[in-house]
């Protein structure tokens, strides 16, 4: 008789054994699941993030491509002196490699046209 209890025990040990193991089984899915889903997430996420950033850096080289009326004076004389002519090459390079270089970007000098204070001007979305 002891040893049918033995038996009996181990048998109701080996069940208790296996429940716990399906229910881990079932929540190693559950966690694994929605270990996918937040890395897609995370990866749609990053994806907008970098292609915001992009949009975002366009505008800005936009921006100060349109700011800085000199270069794109050189831009346009540049684009107007190409021809065939050695001499007139010859000119254009000098024009933008000489001594008629477009000054630095000034980003902390307001226009005077500018109404805004420059904290304004930072967050508007153009």
């Amino acid at each position: 008789m002891k040893w049918q209890e033995e038996v009996r025990r181990l048998e109701d040990q080996k069940k208790a054994v296996e429940f716990k193991l399906l229910e881990t089984d079932q929540e190693l899915k559950r966690l694994k699941a929605e270990y996918a889903k937040l890395e897609t997430r995370t990866f749609h996420e990053i994806r907008q993030c970098k292609q915001t950033i992009a949009v975002l850096q366009q505008q800005s080289q936009e921006q100060i491509h349109l700011s800085n009326p000199t270069s794109n004076m050189l831009d346009n004389a540049n684009v107007l002196n190409i021809s065939a002519s050695s001499s007139d090459r010859d000119y254009g390079a000098s024009l933008s490699g000489g001594g008629l270089v477009a000054p630095p970007l000034l980003s902390h000098i307001r226009p005077l046209w500018d109404d805004e204070p420059p904290e304004v001007r930072l967050h508007i979305k153009y």
